[in-house]
């Protein structure tokens, strides 16, 4: 079992070695000055043991962001899903390292992710035109839209409901 240093000198280590530039290089310099002031090895540090470990999530779409980043940090591995269970959780083959990579750049993301979807569903909302008929008419922006979703709304297509319905099939124009 790691000690909450050595975890922390593993996420210093994952910075060091896939850092891009100074952040790199200031990186290797803090893991070496900790590794000293603790007494901890690079032998301490390696877990080359890649075992199926448990990353657990809890919103839609979370699940893919998982997969995108283990991809990323992994390359192509191994993933699996909890079934019979309601519990949200993807199973992915890694080393100790790579899931501690894994769930840093996992935190950082999903706040991300979860402001594009909410600016995607506003641009949607916008670009379908699925508002009241009064204010269809007022100006975009009285009605605080940020322009970064008016413009992901003005490359939306549009679905045409009414085509829909007309053709029976529920396909959209």
């Amino acid at each position: 079992m790691r000690t909450d240093k050595e975890a922390l000198l593993l996420k210093i280590k994952a910075l060091a070695d896939r850092g891009v530039g100074g952040e790199a290089e200031t990186a290797a310099i803090l893991l070496d000055r900790l590794m000293a002031k603790y007494g901890i090895t690079e032998e301490d540090l390696s877990d080359e043991v890649a075992e199926i470990r448990e990353f657990r999530y809890s919103k839609p779409f979370e699940d893919k962001l998982i997969d995108q980043i283990a991809y990323m940090v992994i390359g192509k591995y191994e993933a699996f899903r909890y079934t019979h269970s309601k519990a949200k959780v993807r199973l992915v083959k890694c080393t100790k390292a790579q899931q501690i990579e894994i769930e840093a750049a996992f935190e950082f993301y999903k706040g991300h992710l979860a402001e594009g979807l909410q600016k995607y569903f506003t641009a949607f909302i916008v670009a379908e035109g699925i508002m009241p008929d009064d204010t269809k008419e007022k100006d975009e922006d009285a009605k605080g839209i940020d322009p970064s979703e008016l413009l992901l709304a003005a490359v939306l297509d549009k679905h045409e409901r009414r085509a829909a319905i007309t053709d029976g099939k529920g396909a959209t124009a």
